[in-house]
C-alpha cells in the first residue's frame, strides 16, 4: 500500500491510498446537489451578497469595511460566532444564527478560493449524520468541509482563531493547486 502526503484543512497529513473527490461517486450526494430548494439557496446566497442584499453585518457588526472575507474579517466573525454561542450545545442546527454564520464562512472559500457550494446528505453507511450545507474545493481533497461541523468544532475549542488558520491552509493549497495549473 502506498502512502501519500496531502494538505489537509489543518495541514500536511500522510495516508494510505487516497481517492480524491470520492463524493461525486455517492449517488445520494450527487442526486441532492440538483435539488431545486437547494440550488435556490445558493443562488440566494451568492446573489445576496453580490447585490448587496445579504449584509454579514446584520450577525457580524464589526466586519471592517471593504473586504469582509479578509483574514482580518475571517477572526471579527469567529469572535462574534463565539459571543453568540457560549458551548457546544448552543450551536442549534435550527438557529437561524447558526446558519448565517455558516454562510459566511463557506461564502469566504467561495468568493477567495474558488470553491462551491454543495449539500452534504445525511447517509449513514459513510459517516455523515445529518444534512448539511458544505464546500467541495476545486483541488483534489479528500473530504467536504462540512459547514454545521465547523461550527460545532468552533464552538469547542474556542480559540478565536479555527476559522483564519482554517482558511490560511486552504489558502495555501489552493495557491499550489493554481501553480501547479500554469
Amino acid at each position: 500500500m502506498a502512502s501519500s502526503a496531502f494538505r489537509s484543512d489543518w495541514g500536511e497529513c500522510w495516508v494510505d491510498d487516497v481517492e480524491y473527490n470520492w463524493w461525486w461517486d455517492v449517488p445520494e450526494f450527487v442526486r441532492v446537489q440538483e435539488d431545486p430548494q437547494f440550488r435556490a439557496w445558493v443562488q440566494t446566497v451568492e446573489v445576496g451578497v453580490e447585490l448587496y442584499v445579504l449584509d454579514f453585518r446584520d450577525v457580524i457588526p464589526d466586519l471592517p469595511e471593504g473586504d469582509i472575507f479578509s483574514d482580518e474579517a475571517i477572526v471579527i466573525a469567529e469572535r462574534a460566532f463565539l459571543g453568540c454561542f457560549p458551548d457546544m450545545a448552543s450551536v442549534g442546527y435550527s438557529d437561524a444564527r447558526i446558519w448565517d454564520f455558516m454562510k459566511y464562512l463557506g461564502q469566504a472559500f467561495v468568493e477567495k478560493l474558488e470553491c462551491t457550494w454543495v449539500w452534504q446528505p445525511r447517509v449513514e453507511r459513510i459517516g455523515w449524520g445529518y444534512d448539511s450545507p458544505a464546500i467541495s474545493r476545486p483541488w483534489p481533497s479528500i473530504s467536504l468541509l462540512d459547514m454545521y461541523t465547523m461550527m460545532t468544532a468552533t464552538a469547542h475549542r474556542r480559540t478565536g482563531r479555527v476559522w483564519v488558520e482554517l482558511f490560511r491552509n486552504n489558502r495555501k493549497s489552493y495557491l499550489e493547486w493554481k501553480a501547479a495549473q500554469a
